[in-house]
């Protein structure tokens, strides 16, 4: 094969597997890949013998992207080395520039095959300046996740320390305490080098990241003087991009995680999924999602910050994935890493204990397979129990809080979301249908506060706003579609319902006072999206729901006439 057909025909490919064990190569069968051991291993009772014949991905070693596209980078190298050698020891015809340019193209190809999986792009660009030079995985990272430009503007200083403080204390308070990824010992030793005045890159991005965070956070409004003044702390770190975001470390991860936590609270310039993405990719890419074999390990601390990495890139990629109701970054059957460095009193503990049910119960009905699930209704069930139990037994003095406010909401709001798997909405009975209205009505009251209690907004991002606009959009249909079923009967008994589950109180409720209640449920809501549609700037997405609250109206005064 010549030296440019080879460049034009990769080995490698994201969607495949990239090397079968031992085991399913001998047999001849399909081979998940699965770490530590690979589905078909465990199944024959084979977990520890599951090997891979190819050293490369040799067990206890990362299967990794990014390590088989440098070796190919480096054999095509090698391959071009070979040919200028050839060229300058033999007479031939010479290599055109047009020639040249192809074979640049070609390797710029090969990357391109690898789609965006961030590390593995910048693997090539480390490696391989003169086709790539300005390809990196900051650059990647910001245009792929930007939303909207940022304003230009020059850098702006450090604000004065007093000022600068109280911001600090507020994200440890409203946004490390649940995603603990930086030490606190970092984000303070990283104010003290900027005010000493030999603060580096990292120091700039992480210092004015969270002043950017916090201020957005506590913004009303994007016309407020909070949110400009965000978004130039925001356009000041992003500067430091280049020397900060780089591939391999895990560095990277905790940079790239500050920048989604900033989306979630500023969605009109940069998209958290996308942002966050890379983040999720990264950390398992260096293999945050499994613990090292005991040889392999460092200090302590170094585990312990690694184990606090990848729960707070689980936490935040399940609520952030079911924001957007779309699939997790990996799953849970990936996942092999202690916990044992949560202490009980961290709050990150609830957390990660709540994301955990949430994730089980959304693999099995929205991730389990290609065709619906015939019979969701058991499944929902222990699903709705466990969520139930697991508020039961948080502390007295959390369920007061505003916090504990916030996990009901978002518990409400999980029942909602698991209760309506795609397809399933019209196979399941009237007491089904009355249970879901029930969490809408519930979660419309509980989360009204925000509406007339502003300190209480701040703990509100877009994951938020995207749940109440799904909720929202549920009440819609659930109104066109059985409003005549769940206003005119009022004898329903919950016959269907399994033992254990706690039944709401719309079951007690007339048909009278069911309508009454949606009524309020709706104009709550109206209320509430109105509120995210300020705090974020209004768009596509609130104003197309003023008509559907408009119909929804219309449906319940049909009822109540």
């Amino acid at each position: 094969m010549g030296r440019r057909s080879s460049l034009k025909t990769p080995l490698l490919s994201v969607s495949r597997q990239s090397s079968a064990c031992a085991a399913c190569r001998s047999k001849k069968i399909k081979c998940d890949g699965l770490l530590p051991a690979c589905s078909a291993c465990r199944r024959g009772n084979r977990a520890a013998e599951c090997t891979n014949s190819n050293d490369q991905f040799a067990k206890g070693k990362e299967r990794s992207y990014v390590a088989a596209l440098e070796l190919r980078i480096d054999k095509l190298r090698r391959e071009i080395i070979d040919a200028k050698r050839q060229k300058s020891s033999t007479i031939g015809p010479s290599v055109s520039s047009n020639q040249k340019e192809e074979d640049a193209s070609s390797v710029d190809d090969l990357v391109s095959d690898f789609g965006f999986l961030s590390s593995s792009v910048n693997a090539t660009a480390r490696d391989f300046h003169g086709f790539t030079k300005d390809m990196s995985l900051a650059k990647l990272a910001l245009a792929a996740s930007r939303v909207n430009d940022l304003p230009l503007s020059k850098p702006v200083p450090l604000p004065p320390r007093h000022l600068a403080a109280p911001l600090c204390q507020y994200y440890l308070d409203h946004f490390l305490v649940f995603y603990p990824f930086l030490p606190e010992t970092k984000i303070f030793g990283s104010v003290q080098s900027l005010y000493m005045g030999h603060g580096d890159a990292a120091d700039h991005w992480t210092v004015f990241l969270i002043l950017a965070i916090s201020l957005a956070s506590m913004s009303t409004s994007p016309n407020d003087d909070r949110y400009e003044e965000a978004t130039r702390y925001l356009a000041t770190a992003v500067r430091h991009a280049e020397e900060t975001v780089r591939p391999g470390s895990i560095q990277a991860v905790q940079m790239v995680f500050l920048l989604a936590q900033y989306a979630l609270v500023d969605p009109y310039h940069f998209d958290v999924w996308y942002t966050f993405g890379f983040a999720a990719r990264i950390a398992v890419d260096l293999g945050l999602h499994q613990d090292r074999a005991q040889s392999e390990r460092s200090r302590d601390f170094d585990e312990d910050l690694r184990r606090r990495i990848f729960y707070s890139v689980y936490a935040f990629d399940r609520i952030v994935s079911m924001s957007y109701r779309r699939a997790f970054s990996f799953t849970d059957d990936s996942v092999n890493v202690s916990k044992s460095m949560i202490q009980r009193t961290d709050m990150a503990k609830y957390l990660l204990s709540l994301r955990e049910i949430q994730s089980l119960h959304y693999q099995k009905l929205f991730q389990s397979g290609p065709s619906v699930m015939q019979d969701p209704w058991p499944t929902m069930c222990v699903a709705l129990q466990d969520l139930r139990q697991w508020e039961d037994l948080l502390p007295l003095f959390l369920l007061q809080s505003a916090i504990g406010k916030h996990f009901h909401s978002e518990i409400l709001y999980t029942n909602i979301l698991l209760l309506s798997p795609p397809g399933t909405a019209k196979t399941l009975d009237y007491c089904y249908q009355l249970l879901l209205l029930q969490y809408m009505i519930d979660y419309a009251d509980t989360l009204s506060w925000i509406t007339h209690d502003p300190p209480a907004s701040t703990f509100c991002t877009w994951n938020n706003a995207l749940q109440v606009l799904f909720v929202a959009d549920r009440f819609f249909v659930l109104l066109q579609d059985f409003a005549m079923l769940l206003f005119n009967v009022s004898d329903a008994k919950p016959s269907t319902v399994p033992q254990g589950i706690r039944i709401p109180g719309v079951w007690t409720e007339t048909a009278r006072e069911r309508l009454d209640s949606s009524f309020r449920a709706l104009h709550l809501l109206e209320k509430i999206v109105d509120h995210f549609g300020t705090k974020f700037g209004y768009s596509m997405p609130f104003e197309n729901y003023r008509l559907g609250f408009i119909d929804a109206v219309s449906i319940l005064q049909q009822h109540r006439d």
